[in-house]
């Protein structure tokens, strides 16, 4: 003990406490679900009555990096007997949203919001954009689509609950598998994890979404282990 000294007892302090901050970083390591803020009377960005149905359109879209048709915008306003789509927008209070609502319930991002997340990427996520217009009268603007083109392992299999059926109710996530990740889709049978609503970010996009005031973002912290 004469022998290891004083330096050697602060080495091996400084040494326990690097330990301490890189435990504490997987023990406290945060994500969180991105979804939609709502609104009473919002701007909706519209696809075509004769492109089908969202999920329909994923596996088509697979090579894709530009979309074959336009979005038109819309007021919606949600009344006590249901959705009512105008073009009359003098209630809505902010037309174009970071995170645009869509009929597709799709991820529309603007550029601004676009840019952020790819400051953040590791180049892990097998993450993609499709490009796609909104018309807003004779105004157009580009907008955004996360398309995932690798799906990953982000489980934690023992903490998730399922169906009797063996469908995913409530996912968890493996801290070790999420690491090298800021970006993510919850996990989805057959293609639909490829573009998906269902996304989840790590603490620090969450951080910068919001220190760029990126608007209409409500976050949801989701379950690591």
């Amino acid at each position: 003990e004469q022998g290891l000294g004083l330096c050697g007892y602060e080495l091996i302090r400084e040494l326990f406490i690097f330990i301490k901050l890189i435990l504490n970083s997987y023990l406290l390591m945060k994500y969180y679900l991105m979804g939609l803020k709502h609104f009473k009377n919002v701007a909706i960005a519209c696809a075509p009555d004769n492109v089908g149905l969202a999920h329909e359109l994923i596996g088509a879209l697979r090579d894709s990096e530009v979309m074959p048709f336009d979005f038109t915008l819309k007021a919606l306003t949600v009344k006590s007997d249901g959705i009512h789509y105008y073009n009359d927008f003098s209630r809505v209070e902010t037309i174009w949203l970071d995170y645009q609502p869509n009929s597709l319930a799709w991820p529309l991002f603007s550029e601004r919001l676009k840019n952020s997340i790819e400051e953040m990427l590791t180049g892990k996520e097998g993450l993609k954009w499709i490009s796609c217009n909104i018309c807003y009268g004779k105004e157009v603007r580009t907008y955004y689509i996360p398309h995932f083109i690798e799906e990953l392992d982000v489980l934690n299999k023992d903490k998730c609950f399922y169906s009797n059926n063996g469908g995913l109710i409530k996912p968890a996530y493996s801290s070790l598998k999420i690491k090298d990740y800021s970006i993510f889709p919850k996990p989805a049978m057959n293609d639909l994890w490829q573009i998906t609503a269902a996304i989840c970010i790590s603490d620090k996009v969450k951080n910068a979404l919001m220190k760029a005031n990126i608007s209409n973002i409500a976050y949801e912290a989701v379950s690591v282990y």
